[in-house]
């Protein structure tokens, strides 16, 4: 089956990426397939399902699929902590740690950082009261947020949407220092989240599961910060504690296995997000960025 190539832009180098497809992906054939894409509907997107494939990926054999895997996604073993060789099973290596050492945090109480190393789109404007557009989608907070307050806070601001491809470090930080709420979870569905997904399937952002978790800061007002899980993302967990003063850079959570996205939603006038992003996003691409790159 052949996917259509989706194309990034590399920030550092201004260059086009071509985003690398896992060829034997059994994500891809559930999503583009005329048979995929019905049972994706009826059965695959399910948490449950979710939860198999995931406990299927932590048994020991499939400590094979991370070589070609990793060849085929062109991913970087030189950052891992650990070497290909000592994880215990798939599902492992995909949550795998980097050594963040690599991954510098921009200094400054007024500077936003990326969350993820993933592709990002910048909105600098949610008009109130109107849906708004993701990779061509239209949306409205109040769906997206399932929650009136939340939405009345940010509604008018901008948003920050980090999409992460499936060879991305798969763990989300803290993109400023805040005192973070307890996360909201709001459950749902397990649509992959992929650009080639949103043409037949446009709610994505407000069907799958996700959390929201306030981030309150001097600089920045109160921030949302929300997780969306994707198809086969068989965990999203946790590991800050609420109610507790966090430094930008700050691990906050990861991922399971499958690919997911982070948005980060500002009340209106209190963040102005980077030139570059803006225009690249209204020009109909994701921008390349790392963990604790600045973003704003």
């Amino acid at each position: 089956m052949s996917l259509e190539p989706i194309v990034s832009i590399d920030r550092r180098s201004g260059g086009r990426i071509v985003e690398p497809v896992y060829a034997g992906e059994f994500l891809h054939w559930a999503h583009q397939s005329r048979l995929g894409v019905w049972l994706t509907c009826v059965l695959l997107s399910r948490p449950v399902v979710s939860r198999l494939y995931g406990w299927w990926h932590l048994l020991p054999w499939t400590r094979r699929k991370i070589r070609p895997f990793a060849r085929a996604l062109s991913i970087d073993f030189g950052i891992s902590i650990l070497p290909a060789e000592k994880f215990a099973n798939f599902s492992e290596f995909f949550t795998r740690e980097i050594d963040l050492t690599r991954r510098p945090v921009a200094e400054g109480r007024e500077v936003c950082v990326s969350p993820v190393d993933g592709r990002v789109g910048a909105y600098p404007n949610l008009a109130p009261g109107e849906r708004f557009q993701i990779k061509g989608r239209a949306l409205d907070l109040r769906t997206f947020l399932r929650c009136e307050a939340d939405a009345r806070t940010v509604e008018g601001g901008a948003m920050l949407v980090f999409r992460l491809h499936l060879a991305d470090y798969h763990h989300f930080h803290f993109p400023i220092s805040c005192c973070p709420s307890a996360s909201r979870e709001i459950r749902g569905r397990s649509y992959m989240v992929s650009p080639h997904v949103t043409r037949w399937m446009p709610d994505i952002y407000a069907e799958n599961r996700r959390t929201v978790t306030r981030l309150d800061t001097d600089e920045f007002g109160q921030v949302l910060m929300v997780e969306v899980g994707g198809f086969t993302t068989s965990s999203l967990t946790q590991v800050f504690n609420p109610m507790a003063q966090a430094a930008k850079g700050a691990r906050k959570g990861f991922f399971g296995l499958g690919g997911s996205t982070v948005v980060l939603l500002f009340q209106p006038g209190m963040v102005k997000l980077d030139d570059d992003l803006i225009d690249k996003t209204r020009a109909g691409y994701e921008t390349i960025v790392k963990l604790g790159e600045r973003v704003a």
